[in-house]
Formats: C-alpha cells, structure tokens, sequence
C-alpha cells in the first residue's frame, strides 16, 4: 500500500464538491458557458426582434436598455443562483434522511489500484477509471471516476503538505488529467 487516508466527510465538503463542479471543474464550465450562450441568445433574439417591430426608431433603441440590463444582471447572477439551488436540494435531501456519500471512509492506494472501504461496503478502482484528479490548494482532492462521481479527500486527511504534494506526484503516474485549483 503507498498511501493510507482515514476520510471524515461532512456536509458541507459535500456541497463544496458540488459547487466545485458546478461552477469551477472542467465538467461544470462547459455547462455554465452553455446556459450563459443559451440565455444570451435568447435575450438578443428578443432585443432584434423588439428592434424589428419597431422600425429600428430611437423609441426602439432606447427599448433595448431594459434588455441590456436584464441580460447584464442574469449573467452576474447566473453562479449564484445555482450555488443556492444547490444549498436548497442539499437541505431536501437532509429532510429525506440520506446523503448522497459516506461520512466514514478508508481509501487505500496500491500500485495499480485504490480502495474505499465505508460501512455500507467496498470499492474497488483500477487508476484507468479514474478520469480526472481536481486538486483544490489547501482544500480538497477529488478522484473523478466519470463527470458525476468522485472520491473525496479533504486536506486535513494528510500528514501535512508534503505528503499532500507527493500523494498528487504519485496519482499524476496513475492519471493525465490532474487540474490544480487556488482556494
């Protein structure tokens, strides 16, 4: 075994991993740019054809403010509306009594494979499942298995930042994608 971590999760790495991935992986930026074009599109289509219907006036042009403004405040408000959408289906699921990951973890990494054991069972990976590694300074390393599951390790999870920095030399041997991300 190279590498040995006792896991201890709480509810609040678990939204962070998911604003993470919605708003700062490679997997969630491609979303939001879309949504961003999406709604952008929209709105000047709607603009175009105010102007239209209006004759391309002064009156028409100085209706175009109010989409304008629109569109501004619906792309600066975009990140946080979903990091609340996020907060109010994490308190759903609360309420059902069920998060969706295991508080308790050992994850055991060997040469050609890593583990997680937790109360309800095991887990057994070979490194070519993994699909990327996202490092966030200070904060967290998430082992992608596909672009909705990863394992979590928080940084208080290794010895200190030595072991933190030779653990991410070891998984960029096991894996090509390895992001690194400031806090």
């Amino acid at each position: 075994m190279k590498y040995s971590f006792d896991v201890m999760l709480e509810e609040n790495d678990y939204y962070e991993f998911n604003k993470f991935w919605m708003l700062k992986s490679h997997y969630g930026k491609r979303n939001i740019l879309s949504i961003r074009v999406m709604i952008g599109v929209m709105i000047l289509a709607v603009m175009a054809f105010s102007l239209f219907l209006g004759k391309f006036t002064a009156a028409a042009f100085l209706g175009m403010i109010p989409f304008a403004v629109i569109l501004v405040v619906v792309q600066l408000l975009i990140n946080p509306f979903f990091a609340m959408m996020l907060k109010s289906q994490m308190k759903q699921m609360k309420k059902s009594g069920k998060m969706p990951f295991s508080a308790v973890s050992l994850i055991a990494f060997y040469e050609d494979r890593f583990e997680e054991n937790t109360a309800e069972g095991k887990a057994e990976h070979p490194y070519t499942a993994l699909e990327r590694v996202s490092a966030v300074e200070g904060k967290m390393v998430y082992l992608h298995i596909n672009n909705v599951m990863a394992y979590l390790i928080p940084y208080k999870s290794f010895a200190d930042g030595a072991q933190y920095e030779e653990f991410l030399a070891f998984l960029s041997q096991k894996c090509e994608k390895i992001d690194r991300y400031k806090k």
